[in-house]
């Protein structure tokens, strides 16, 4: 099969390549700092040294099912409703509606007769623009999206420094800094088999600020996600945070797919609620994600130092913006009043 491999390669048509990436790159910016990173924090202090850390976490098995039913309802896979919501995610925190992942593509063509057998690396990383129309509904979005992972796949073989190239960027502009993969690793078990694993697990490292890999482990009915990032851009409780918005909006899209694009949020039930104490404002109708930041605002010019450094870091986080430019737009504190809370 590696001759077969490299045979296949070989046959491969690097203009038509070329022509399929200038095409879905055009007009693409370089990827630029989350909002959510340190040095878009304003925090004092030097700058930390630099080095890789791991936070993992896993869904519940509810919320697990419910994602694969999501998906086997709508003839999706688990793979795009993830990315899908990871790039949400990415959007809000970068402020855009067209962003740029990394992702792993398996480099095996069905194309070669056994190749999936053959033991070797073969992955290939890649862009995958998406591009999030806030009126499309969630499901329509997604399907789109997975259509167009299809049409990408017909092109995994290129080599990622072309498609930088290609895609019209400077030189050593970076096209994505996040990278998104999801493992399906199926295990055969032959219970005759002289000789039989009863444990298997892999160990993997990416070299970029961000990356999150995604899995549901053999035997195990719990979504598995590992976030690596680069310690000097982020804050362990920055990473820890992320998963819980990346929670919220599987969440959302889970309980309504017709949901519009516009109206997801990235904050936690737990974070509305809060937002909205703080606000003392609970309006009785659907509350937008910036209705909630605006009713914020105001509530950031009194409280403890405890509950404004809790609220300016999420309404910083959603709009986008570090917490020195956040701060010019609230308005000078007042005298405390007492007020209570409200319920949705």
């Amino acid at each position: 099969p590696y001759r077969d491999y490299v045979g296949w390669l070989q046959e491969q048509d690097l203009q038509q390549a070329e022509d399929y990436w200038r095409d879905a790159l055009q007009g693409v910016e370089q990827a630029e700092p989350l909002s959510v990173e340190r040095h878009m924090t304003g925090s004092a202090g030097p700058a930390a040294a630099g080095g890789q850390a791991e936070y993992s976490a896993h869904f519940s098995t509810a919320d697990t099912l419910r994602l694969q039913q999501l998906a086997q309802a709508h003839q999706l896979t688990l793979n795009t409703v993830l990315q899908g919501c990871w790039a949400l995610l990415v959007g809000r925190y970068s402020g855009r509606d067209d962003v740029v992942l990394g992702t792993v593509a398996s480099g095996r063509p069905a194309e070669i007769e056994g190749i999936e057998r053959t033991v070797g690396l073969f992955i290939n990383t890649l862009p995958l623009r998406v591009r999030m129309p806030g009126r499309s509904t969630a499901l329509a979005w997604l399907r789109e999206l997975q259509e167009q992972n299809l049409r990408m796949r017909q092109y995994e073989y290129s080599p990622l420094n072309k498609v930088q190239q290609w895609s019209g960027l400077p030189a050593g502009a970076p096209l994505f800094e996040t990278l998104f993969v999801f493992e399906n690793y199926p295990v055969e078990k032959d219970d005759t088999a002289a000789l039989r694993y009863e444990l298997t697990r892999s160990e993997e490292r990416v070299n970029y600020p961000l990356g999150i890999v995604a899995t549901v482990p053999d035997g195990d009915q719990r979504l598995h996600l590992v976030v690596q990032y680069d310690t000097a851009r982020f804050e362990p409780e920055t990473v820890e945070r992320m998963l819980g918005h990346l929670g919220s909006v599987c969440s959302q899209l889970v309980r309504e797919p017709e949901l519009r694009l516009s109206d997801v949020s990235v904050l936690t039930d737990e974070e509305r609620h809060e937002i909205l104490r703080q606000g003392n404002a609970v309006p009785q109708q659907r509350t937008t994600e910036a209705d909630l930041d605006l009713s914020a605002l105001a509530a950031l010019a009194a409280g403890t130092a405890e509950e404004r450094e809790l609220l300016e870091q999420l309404v910083a986080e959603v709009q986008g913006m570090s917490p020195s430019d956040l701060q010019a737009q609230i308005p000078t504190a007042s005298p405390a009043t007492e007020t209570s809370d409200h319920h949705e």
